[in-house]
């Protein structure tokens, strides 16, 4: 209260110090107006984070050659390691007459699989069919390409044949994907690679995997983690090569360079207001 009336005093007795304060409170919030603005692109979010996609791929070092499943645990265990998701593409007869079908079966962290790139853009849609898709071991969600050729639909419980192994792959279909531009992701079905493995004689925890994706604790270091996953691999066979996007990588490191900046300029902003407030009041 005391302060009060003293800052109302002097308010009263030097009238121009208001308009002086005014101009400085109103230049001082345009200018922090202005850096919101500026920053919110910088600022990650839950809907769109570019975190979420950096992520290091696990490949084996010869191509075309599986690795196997074990390798998964290693790689989960090693530090830097926030989530991995492996996978690992199946070959299937829809029907007579008809292109053979991919099933990608996917295995590992489930928010780790929604965070990859394999997804047509988001909906109220998508959502309902990946919450449907994650509650059945069972469930594939199929291409929109390869629902049209394989006459495959929504609901159905069906058992097409491996193409390799003649063996019936028993899956339900959990819904068709929105049709995408690519015509490569239309073709591509979406299973688990638990459900989709047995059929193929293998002990569970055992089998082989085509990729695995490895996402960072913290996106900034993918790179020091693909260093680390190569030497903790490096007398293993089959022997593996770990790679990351170079140029993500680069804009990822000033991404974070701009937002400290961003964020330096607005809390100098402040106390610079501040200073002027408390300067202005008090004489």
């Amino acid at each position: 209260m005391v302060a009060a009336r003293i800052a109302g005093r002097g308010i009263v007795e030097a009238p121009g110090r208001t308009a002086y304060l005014a101009l400085i409170l109103t230049l001082a919030t345009v200018a922090w107006i202005t850096l919101s603005v500026l920053a919110a692109p910088f600022l990650p979010t839950r809907q769109s984070n570019p975190y979420a996609r950096v992520a290091v791929a696990v490949n084996s070092a010869s191509a075309g050659q599986p690795l196997p499943l074990r390798y998964v645990k290693r790689i989960e265990s090693l530090p830097g390691v926030k989530a991995v998701v492996y996978s690992i593409v199946l070959a299937v007869v829809c029907r007579d007459n008809a292109p053979t079908a991919s099933i990608q079966a996917f295995g590992g962290s489930s928010q780790a699989i929604l965070d990859l790139p394999l997804w047509p853009e988001g909906s109220l849609q998508l959502d309902a069919l990946q919450k449907r898709w994650l509650s059945d071991p069972m469930a594939v969600l199929v291409g929109a390409q390869t629902a049209k050729d394989c006459e495959w639909h929504d609901g159905r419980s069906i058992s097409p044949r491996n193409f390799f192994t003649g063996r019936p792959i028993d899956i339900h279909i959990a819904g068709i994907l929105p049709a995408q531009e690519d015509p490569i992701a239309n073709i591509i079905s979406i299973g688990h690679y638990d459900s989709l493995n047995r059929p193929m004689g293998m002990p569970e925890g055992s089998g082989s995997v085509r990729e695995i994706v490895v996402l960072p604790n913290d996106p900034h270091e993918a790179n020091m983690l693909a260093a680390r996953i190569e030497e903790a691999f490096a007398h293993d066979d089959p022997p593996i090569e770990a790679t990351t996007g170079a140029t993500l990588q680069n804009a990822l490191a000033r991404y974070g360079q701009v937002q400290n900046v961003l964020g330096y300029v607005m809390l100098a902003t402040f106390l610079c207001t501040a200073l002027v407030l408390v300067s202005v009041l008090a004489h």
